[in-house]
């Protein structure tokens, strides 16, 4: 049963059905503007599953080594991922690698997710196979990217690649694709080695006035983040979306 982790300001997550449940996805400079929260809020949560994200999608590039670190002493998180390069093979494998090289041994000791990137089939499985055996890696991350190319339309094949490459590891599937919700969804739950989805989109729908569906239109986001405040509707729509993954 895949899992779905809602991203959001820490003060809507608080509000939501059981505080948004046991599977979490935080932004490494979210994190450091509120420290102190974030530390009581995930200090008690030992059997969750906290991924910190290097907030690549957010800023345009990965937070530095010494942002995750801090994000992570803080929001004790247990999963962090590795920094890639939107869009770009050669970079990830590079960025990735200096990466494992030289993260302190308090990152290295977490769980970590590695995320190929690609704008071809070549580049992704270069991307992919160039980690592939890592033993420091234990997580991969599927971008959400890849759904929105022509070349790819969907994560369902990449994903089935990553797990062909290495099994081992645990599957993420990072955010939902521009205008695939349906596509998002359907990798997320009918696929049965991945653990779960992340996305920030029911809840930004609810500040629209928005019901989540399977063919909702986003606004841009703007300054959602910094403004949204707490509405009924958003703690509907992620028990939309959390029933459209845990039941038959």
């Amino acid at each position: 049963m895949s899992k779905f982790a809602q991203v959001c300001p820490l003060h809507i997550l608080q509000q939501l059905p059981s505080q948004g449940g046991h599977y979490h996805l935080i932004l490494a400079h979210d994190v450091l503007q509120h420290k102190a929260e974030f530390r009581k809020h995930f200090g008690p949560r030992y059997n969750d599953t906290v991924i910190l994200d290097n907030s690549v999608t957010e800023l345009g590039s990965a937070v530095n080594t010494d942002v995750i670190t801090e994000a992570a002493e803080a929001s004790h998180a247990n999963v962090v991922v590795l920094p890639d390069v939107y869009n770009n093979s050669a970079e990830t494998i590079e960025s990735c690698r200096e990466a494992l090289d030289k993260w302190p041994q308090a990152l290295l000791s977490r769980a970590v997710m590695y995320v190929p990137q690609g704008n071809t089939w070549e580049e992704f499985l270069t991307a992919a196979t160039a980690l592939g055996d890592d033993r420091r890696i234990s997580w991969w991350g599927v971008p959400r990217n890849l759904t929105d190319k022509a070349t790819f339309g969907s994560r369902w094949k990449a994903t089935h690649l990553l797990h062909l490459i290495n099994p081992d590891r645990k599957i993420h599937l990072l955010g939902f694709s521009e205008e695939n919700t349906f596509d998002d969804i359907r990798c997320a739950k009918f696929i049965p080695f991945v653990q779960g989805i992340d996305s920030a989109v029911p809840i930004r729908a609810a500040s629209a006035g928005l019901k989540m569906g399977l063919n909702l239109k986003m606004p841009p986001r703007g300054d959602w983040w910094e403004t949204a405040k707490y509405v009924p509707l958003m703690s509907a729509n992620y028990e939309w979306m959390r029933s459209r993954l845990h039941h038959g």
